[in-house]
């Protein structure tokens, strides 16, 4: 398999830098206010278990990025790489989109997961 069927970008470099402002400025500075805020509020370990919202929507918005999937446009079967909405032709290439799309929803659980976990354990 070539490197090009490896990695199917549905979203460009317009798209990228929108995902990483959400997800990286947005959504992770919400879960470290929660969290840095949370000790002063009486809140129990378990409900720092809501944390994992706001951070699984960090990772996800980081792991699209790296991948160059949106997974939304994945499911959709659609792409975005010259700041124009298309829809996907090539069948194979639908696929090599759906699949990165599920790596992205997979990766950015288990990273989810893990980090709430140590969160709550502080």
């Amino acid at each position: 398999m070539s490197k090009d069927k490896e990695c199917f970008m549905n979203i460009g470099p317009k798209e990228q830098k929108k995902r990483l402002l959400m997800g990286l400025v947005m959504s992770f500075l919400v879960a470290l206010s929660f969290f840095l805020l949370m000790p002063y509020t009486e809140v129990s370990k378990v409900s720092r278990l809501t944390l994992f919202f706001p951070i699984y929507m960090a990772f996800l918005c980081f792991f699209q990025v790296k991948a160059k999937t949106c997974v939304i446009f994945a499911l959709k079967g659609l792409m975005n790489v010259d700041d124009e909405l298309r829809v996907i032709q090539n069948e194979e290439a639908k696929q090599q989109a759906m699949k990165q799309a599920y790596a992205v929803f997979v990766q950015s659980f288990i990273a989810s997961f893990i980090l709430t976990f140590v969160l709550c354990l502080l």
